[in-house]
């Protein structure tokens, strides 16, 4: 069950990133969540590049 909620919730980072990109205007606005957080202060658990 562990395994299947963390295939999810990767997943669901993937979408989000890819989301971004196709709404984004400029390539330095497709961003998602660069500093790890979302807007309300709660941090995702996301994995990004170490260089982001």
């Amino acid at each position: 069950m562990r395994i299947r909620r963390f295939q999810v919730l990767a997943s669901d980072c993937v979408n989000m990133r890819d989301t971004a990109a196709k709404v984004a205007g400029k390539p330095d606005e497709e961003a998602f969540a660069p500093s790890g957080k979302s807007e309300g202060g709660d941090e995702l658990k996301c994995f990004k590049k170490k260089d982001c």
